[in-house]
Order: structure tokens, then C-alpha cells, then sequence
């Protein structure tokens, strides 16, 4: 069981991070009050994912 997760979650997290940040960023661009810090986190995931498909090869 935990063994299906796992292999799952090791294909797909960079592109769950990616959409994430997208997500975060176009939220980002309709609230005012908390750009900053959504944007900020949005970018951060898409870094995250970027990454992780860089260390695999």
C-alpha cells in the first residue's frame, strides 16, 4: 500500500508543486493585501519543482 503511494508521489510531486504555484500566483494577482507573500510562495513551489526534475535527471 504505502509502496503505491510512495512511487506515486515520486512522479508527480514536481508536477503537483508546479501547478500549486501557479495556482498561488494567478490567486497572487487578484488579492491586493497579500501579493507579496502569495507570489512568493508561488514562485518558491514552481523553484521546487524545477528543481526536483533537474535532480532526477
Amino acid at each position: 500500500m504505502w509502496t503505491k503511494a510512495l512511487a506515486f508521489l515520486s512522479n508527480w510531486i514536481s508536477v503537483i508543486l508546479c501547478v500549486c504555484g501557479l495556482i498561488l500566483l494567478s490567486l497572487g494577482a487578484f488579492m491586493l493585501n497579500t501579493i507579496v507573500g502569495v507570489a512568493f510562495t508561488g514562485i518558491e513551489f514552481i523553484a521546487a519543482a524545477v528543481l526536483i526534475e533537474r535532480e532526477r535527471g
